[in-house]
């Protein structure tokens, strides 16, 4: 069965709890540094699971970045939700990912 929904912004499924497992620089552009990282943990609330998420991004000289990722989580009854979503933010400190 395949069910797509868009949520609304505010809807809470869960509390995330995540470690960034691996950073990999991809490319020194005019525009900013591309990385990509992987992140694991779990998601506690309306459904309980394992996730696991990639992120592309671009780090920009003003310091602001953009993004893109995929994720999954799955539970233990094997039932997999994926997620897709993209964005902009700002750094808040030289290491911030």
């Amino acid at each position: 069965m395949e069910v797509v929904e868009n949520m609304t912004e505010e809807e809470f499924l869960g509390e995330l709890a995540e470690k960034t497992t691996s950073v990999t620089l991809r490319e020194f552009t005019p525009d900013g540094v591309r990385i990509s990282y992987n992140l694991q943990g779990k998601i506690r609330g309306q459904y309980d699971a394992d996730h696991m998420e990639t992120v592309d991004a671009i780090f920009k000289p003003d310091g602001t970045y953009e993004f893109e990722s995929l994720g999954m989580d799955q539970t233990v009854d094997g039932d997999m939700l994926l997620i897709k979503s993209k964005g902009t933010g700002r750094q808040l400190s030289p290491t911030s990912v």
